[in-house]
């Protein structure tokens, strides 16, 4: 079992970008005593989003490099320190001038999928030694539908205005 806390508006992405402040979220995780310990020492100043726990792993997206990617810990062995980042992995590596990851989840227990730039990716996890694979293309994807619905449609204006006015300059 783990618990997560954002504190204030910093559980999204696009709240934290390029936060260099002292309010990021914790995480803590149940060690064998049952009670819950934190991942990280307070002062790792490494501010996570979107936990996953899968395969003996912590995967979240985190700006630690300057751009939202995903990392991983090992669960176990919390918490983790400045010092003591042997086990902290980078899985994806966007660069600056990229879209950052977003949206880290698992719904199946094998495989991660995020979003970045508007497009799905997933990476398929080994269950036994929590290696990622994948990640590189996205996933393709066929909206099915009625084609009427998906059409352009232009409606009557005056079916949806109370009134208007019209608004010449320098008259």
């Amino acid at each position: 079992m783990f618990e997560c806390r954002h504190t204030r508006s910093f559980s999204t992405l696009e709240n934290w970008k390029g936060y260099g402040g002292g309010t990021f979220g914790e995480v803590w995780i149940e060690g064998d005593d049952g009670q819950l310990q934190p991942i990280f020492e307070p002062g790792l100043g490494l501010a996570i989003n979107s936990p996953v726990l899968l395969a003996g792993r912590l995967w979240f997206i985190s700006e630690r490099d300057g751009v939202g990617n995903v990392w991983s810990v090992p669960s176990k062995g919390a918490p983790h320190a400045e010092e003591d980042t042997a086990g902290l992995r980078q899985e994806t590596w966007y660069e600056k001038d990229a879209f950052p990851a977003r949206a880290l989840s698992s719904s199946d227990q094998r495989r991660l999928v995020y979003t970045s730039g508007g497009l799905l990716y997933c990476l398929d996890v080994d269950p036994d030694s929590g290696v990622a694979s994948g990640g590189k293309e996205s996933l393709s994807l066929r909206c099915n539908g009625p084609g009427v619905m998906l059409r352009k449609r232009h409606l009557d204006a005056s079916e949806h205005l109370r009134e208007a006015k019209l608004n010449i300059p320098n008259t």
